[in-house]
């Protein structure tokens, strides 16, 4: 797992550092702006320690420690033989501590150096903009403000960020020190305006805000450089955590040489409802590919035809239904399927009526099997939770996989309420109603009810497509009963191991020059194979 910190984590874990282990302040800024430099050669030449000859650089520095990162990376850069022009944001007056110690040897350099320094060390001026903005520079470094921004940009860092934009029009790639200027470091929401970045080069663990849009997005290629802070600090303090491929091969329960479908795991899976049979299909399929041994669909009388005609593997039992849709006199009928499975998924094509939430709320309080519950039986358990107050006190482990509309209704709160927000919405959820969320989105976060966050890295926007979501809910409910069978067992993991293979698909399809928008539910299914032959 990654480790994702927050901005008061990170500066946490600076002091750790730095009095708890004796790391000098000024080593730790001298690691990132060589850091920098590296990337900066990198990006230009090719290699990170290349010659720079010929080779033009702006600096755009900010007067905190975000800009003496900057001040460090522009040293290294005229040593190794590059053209600097920098600029400040703000006054020179401003320049305090670290950041104008590390000031010093720069300009001690620029002495040394000549022409190879262009202009003075000093503030950017609003007559400069057009000058500059032509310039055929090789690279711009953002050295503004990075994770220490805390209120909404304002002039001249307004200057700065226009003529970024300018220099980005013109194919001049831009390098972030620490996360693009203007994006919150917490949230990755924008704060007034932002250029963006070409690459953005942070250190000892990504923030929250390079994995959050829109600030996900504006980072460009996000690289993350050790410093010198210890690994266990960082994972003690971290906000939440990223998995990896091999946390995802750690966490898929192993199938023996012996096995057979019963051992597998058995999954149950309630929903459907005439007009609305392709979701519960498409839910047992997924279950099917990722490996549950056997599935039973419930579903009501007058659609189990149709439902049964899209399946070839899985099962179907016809329950009592009225108008199409399951009746909550399917209760009687549930409690052999409950001792039959090892696990359950509810709701992907359900339907919305009175029978429907009444039925819902019975088997999310009663089944003592883990479950699954999505799309419509979300529904319904907002209707419940409106109705009483309170969200229905879960049977057993439960993992609720609402998209945003869906937590809102959940919550009762407001979409902009929660969205620049997301992982303490998420957490705070989770732990009030004792159950695993998974707030699909862009990012999808996993919260567990004792405090964990996953924060998904894989995936795009090709899965923003109908079925997704059932797809995904039939994942997840395969993975739950082979850890339960296999006592394997840890909601959370079988949560976050789903979402991650689930994005893997979207990316493999896009990293073959697929469509984003030609992408369909069915692809996902397809898709499958090859992400579960790299993690098994």
């Amino acid at each position: 797992m990654i480790p994702i910190l927050s901005n008061d984590a990170m500066r946490n874990a600076d002091r750790r550092g730095i009095e708890g282990l004796g790391i000098p302040s000024l080593a730790l800024m001298e690691s990132a702006g060589r850091a920098i430099a590296d990337e900066a050669g990198r990006i230009i030449a090719g290699t990170a320690t290349a010659t720079l000859a010929g080779k033009r650089l702006l600096v755009v520095c900010g007067t905190g420690n975000n800009g003496g990162d900057g001040f460090v990376a522009a040293r290294h850069l005229l040593n190794r033989g590059a053209e600097v022009w920098m600029r400040l944001i703000g006054p020179r007056e401003k320049i305090d501590g670290d950041a104008l110690a590390m000031l010093h040897p720069l300009e001690r350099l620029r002495e040394m150096k000549g022409m190879k320094f262009q202009g003075h060390i000093d503030e950017l001026q609003p007559m400069e903009l057009d000058t500059l903005s032509y310039i055929r520079f090789d690279l711009v470094i953002d050295a503004i403000f990075g994770t220490g921004l805390s209120g909404v940009l304002r002039e001249p860092a307004l200057l700065a960020v226009d003529l970024m934009k300018r220099l980005r029009k013109e194919g001049i790639p831009i390098l972030a020190v620490d996360i693009p200027s203007g994006v919150s470091g917490d949230t990755g929401e924008v704060l007034g305006d932002c250029a963006g970045a070409t690459v953005t080069v942070t250190f000892a663990a990504p923030k929250l805000g390079h994995l959050l849009e829109p600030g996900k997005t504006l980072r460009g290629e996000l690289l993350t450089h050790d410093i010198g802070l210890p690994t266990e600090i960082l994972h003690e303090l971290a906000t939440a955590h990223a998995p990896e491929l091999s946390d995802v091969q750690l966490a898929l329960p192993t199938i023996a040489p012996d096995a057979h479908k019963g051992t597998r795991g058995k999954l149950f899976v309630l929903g459907g409802s005439m007009g609305l049979t392709g979701a519960i299909s498409l839910t047992a399929n997924a279950a099917v590919r990722t490996g549950a041994g056997l599935v039973v669909v419930g579903t009501p009388e007058t659609a189990e035809a149709v439902v049964a005609s899209k399946l070839l593997e899985a099962m179907t039992v016809a329950l009592p239904d009225r108008n199409g849709r399951l009746s909550e006199e399917a209760v009687a009928a549930l409690p052999h399927w409950s001792d039959w499975s090892h696990a359950w998924v509810i709701g992907p094509g359900m339907g919305r009526d009175v029978g429907v939430t009444t039925l819902v709320r019975l088997v999310y309080e009663n089944v003592e099997q883990p479950m699954v519950v999505d799309a419509d039986a979300l529904f319904a358990l907002a209707e419940t939770a409106n109705e009483t107050g309170v969200m229905p006190r879960p049977g057993g482990v439960r993992i609720l996989t609402p998209h945003t509309n869906e937590f809102a209704n959940l919550t009762g709160m407001r979409i902009n309420e929660f969205v620049a927000n997301r992982v303490e919405a998420a957490r705070h959820f989770a732990q009030t109603n004792r159950v695993v969320l998974v707030l699909k989105g862009a990012p999808t976060i996993i919260a567990s009810p004792d405090g964990r966050i996953a924060i998904n890295s894989t995936g795009n926007a090709a899965l923003a497509t109908g079925g997704s979501g059932d797809v995904l809910a039939g994942m997840i409910g395969a993975l739950l009963a082979r850890m339960t069978l296999q006592k394997e067992y840890d909601p959370f993991t079988a949560a976050f191991a789903a979402v991650w293979m689930h994005g893997r698909v979207a990316d493999h399809w896009v990293d073959a020059g697929g469509s984003v928008s030609a992408f369909y539910a069915q692809a996902i299914l397809d898709g499958l194979p090859q992400v579960l032959a790299e993690v098994t």
